[in-house]
């Protein structure tokens, strides 16, 4: 007998259709009840931020660890001694020595793996964004390409400036879809709000543990793009070149100019009389970059 002709509706039990065969086939044994809606994948499991920084005391014992012995294996004498002495204790907790910049490589390479695949809670995307978006000319941008340009602004191997183009290289998007990203990422949704402590003791009856909640939630997110005011100046020319972005968090502090000047006391209030009170001559970006310039007023 026909399923037809024994009242049975067959389209319920169509299988997944093939691509290679678009003739509709049937399963051979139908699914009823529980088994016969579709079982959504688990979601993947996300690290909170206070797991993440769990990490970091072991990872820095393993350093301890391991370091002092590999430069002792593979460096004699003087040199050696020179090597490992920044490894002793005390001295290797020193900031910007070499155990302070190893630490801190492998925290943001860590950083930005979690990011780039979305396993690490508090980097939520905002939902009003409505992605996927189209950015023009049918390019669309969806949170996977907004996250791979957050996880190369982790990224340690450079000093946390890039420019739109740089960014596109790095992730081998169109330069439309970073801009956009960056735009998004130095929006209002990327911004937090003003903390009044005294209405917050008054809105949690003075408990110290959900008042400090609501200073944590109104910092900006941790995504928030910081771009900064010079740019990049292409090299033997004069010219203002692409405008540099970087992670808040990473921004580099105003400490020198570009030609390496100190941009903080005797040297700023020099810029400042000679030059006159601009925020161009005043402060300006850190050495780390010195082949900068700031932005012209356009």
């Amino acid at each position: 007998m026909r399923w037809e002709e024994a009242g049975v509706d067959i389209t319920k039990f169509q299988a997944i259709p093939s691509e290679n065969n678009p003739k509709p086939y049937y399963c051979i044994i139908p699914l009823f009840g529980a088994a016969k809606a579709e079982v959504a994948p688990l979601p993947w499991p996300r690290l909170s931020q206070p797991s993440f920084e769990a990490l970091q005391p072991p990872i820095a014992e393993r350093f301890d660890g391991v370091a002092p012995r590999l430069v002792a294996q593979n460096v004699k004498g003087f040199l050696g001694f020179l090597l490992g002495l920044p490894l002793k204790p005390v001295i290797r907790n020193l900031p910007g020595l070499m155990r302070d910049k190893a630490l801190t490589f492998i925290s943001f390479t860590i950083l930005a793996d979690l990011v780039r695949r979305d396993q690490i809670e508090g980097w939520d995307l905002p939902g009003v964004w409505r992605l996927p978006i189209d950015v023009g000319n049918g390019t669309p941008l969806d949170g996977n390409d907004i996250r791979l340009v957050l996880a190369e602004l982790l990224n340690p191997a450079h000093n946390g400036l890039s420019t739109a183009k740089s960014l596109a290289t790095a992730t081998a998007l169109d330069v439309v879809q970073v801009e956009k990203a960056l735009d998004l990422c130095r929006g209002p949704e990327a911004m937090g709000t003003p903390f009044n402590l005294k209405r917050a003791i008054w809105e949690h009856k003075g408990n110290p543990c959900k008042t400090c909640e609501s200073f944590m939630e109104g910092r900006d997110k941790p995504f928030k793009v910081w771009m900064a005011p010079w740019t990049e100046k292409p090299t033997g020319t004069n010219k203002d070149g692409a405008p540099l972005y970087s992670l808040a968090s990473r921004k580099p502090r105003y400490t020198s100019a570009p030609d390496g000047s100190v941009g903080t006391g005797c040297a700023a209030a020099k810029r400042f009389f000679r030059g006159g009170c601009t925020s161009n001559n005043v402060l300006a970006p850190a050495a780390q970059n010195p082949r900068v310039t700031p932005h012209s007023n356009r």
